[in-house]
């Protein structure tokens, strides 16, 4: 294909964001626009196997709209979830709609309606494989229906002709191509609507009778493919998916994988220095720890170092006033051993008062705390369990303990 530059939009130095190509007919239209959407070049594909490249490929981004004939809109009843697996999902999701098997569909996903259905398009794989051989010369980044970019408003039936193909669309996600004759049946189930005729190319003869008197024409001095480049740069859907994904996506994939190499080496490189840290850790820690034993021991001479009881023990000392603490030291003498001993137990709180001392126990079950209570009285302590509750996490009750005859 060669490039046939139209007189009408005088060639300008801006380099071209988006080349819109509408890849219908023998003679494909195309048009370059800037980033504000303002038409620099248009013109028409000649065929030239001496020249397979278009002379505007420097636009950014190039957007081919293809016949709509070609592919089914389908409204999918699918709830949101992650990408990878809205896409496993999707072609069992449009199996009901399609006649052959879905192996052979290529379905690709497009927006949500306001309801949050899935709007999606679906083409015959190997009509999706013929298409793309034909553009890929082109290097597109982005190929959907042409019928669906043309302008569309609440109430109304949009329509165009273009190659002998009528396109309608009639909704958000209800468009197609129809030939003239099926297009004029079609119309009869939209006379409640307002009709708006685009482009240059007036109706043909075969849908004057129909159209007359009901038809509203816009853009008569304008190509079709420019009326119909907004909508198509809004368009939220690409049919250049899986095997057909563009080069560019292609390219930023593969640099994503770079990236993700270098940030798997990088997590490696952290995990090791942190675990080096968490030795030095652990090795003061550790230190720390036999300090701590080193002091308890010359403070209750001895004694088993215990767990958390230390925390609650110096707590409740503290909240004892001058000499009421020596029973309480006394009786912890006794049950700390016990409780320190036990490695399925873990002591919450603990009160004393009046010569009473009580320990709110959590443990695996209801035994291992009546064992406890066992354990004490064969030290000549009075040691009863109170409120014992089970519950998912294990069993929690009360054990209070009081000096042998007091």
């Amino acid at each position: 294909m060669s490039l046939n530059k139209s007189s009408r939009h005088p060639s300008s130095s801006a380099q071209a964001e988006t080349l819109f190509v509408h890849w219908v007919g023998d003679t494909p239209h195309w048009v370059a626009v800037d980033r504000q959407g303002q038409v620099l070049e248009s013109g028409v594909l000649e065929s030239d196997d001496n020249d397979r490249q278009l002379s505007c490929r420097s636009a950014r981004h190039v957007v081919v709209l293809f016949d709509a004939a070609l592919a089914s809109p389908l409204t999918l009843d699918l709830p949101p979830m992650p990408a990878n697996r809205q896409a496993q999902a999707l072609q069992w999701a449009a199996e009901e709609f399609v006649a052959g098997p879905i192996e052979e569909e290529h379905v690709v996903a497009g927006p949500r309606s306001a309801d949050g259905e899935l709007f999606a398009l679906t083409m015959a794989r190997e009509t999706m494989g013929e298409l793309f051989a034909s553009i890929e010369h082109l290097s597109p980044d982005q190929l959907m229906p042409d019928a669906l970019c043309l302008p569309y408003q609440d109430g109304q039936l949009s329509l165009a002709e273009s190659h002998g193909r009528v396109l309608l669309r009639w909704g958000r996600w209800s468009f197609g191509a129809f030939n003239a004759s099926t297009a004029a049946l079609m119309l009869d189930q939209f006379q409640a609507l307002d009709w708006v005729w685009y482009g240059q190319q007036a109706p043909s003869a075969s849908l004057d009778e129909t159209l007359s008197g009901r038809l509203s024409r816009v853009g008569e001095d304008r190509s079709l493919l420019e009326l119909l480049i907004p909508q198509a740069g809004a368009t939220e859907i690409n049919m250049l998916t899986g095997p057909w994904q563009p080069d560019a996506a292609k390219r930023w994939r593969g640099e994503w994988r770079w990236v993700a190499g270098l940030a798997f080496a990088v997590c490696v490189l952290a995990t090791g220095l942190v675990a080096v840290e968490q030795h030095l850790l652990a090795r003061q820690a550790n230190q720390l720890q036999a300090e701590v034993t080193e002091t308890f021991q010359s403070l209750f001479p001895g004694q088993r170092a215990m767990g958390r009881e230390r925390e609650l023990l110096a707590r409740e000392m503290a909240r004892l006033q001058y000499g009421q603490a020596a029973g309480l030291m006394e009786l912890m003498g006794w049950v700390g051993p016990v409780i320190a001993a036990q490695s399925n137990l873990r002591v919450e709180s603990l009160n004393y008062r009046s010569g009473e001392l009580e320990l709110s126990v959590s443990a695996p079950d209801v035994a291992s705390l009546d064992a406890v209570g066992q354990q004490l009285r064969s030290r000549d302590l009075e040691a009863s369990v109170q409120s014992a509750t089970l519950s998912g996490q294990g069993a929690n009750g009360r054990v209070i303990v009081r000096r042998g005859g007091s």
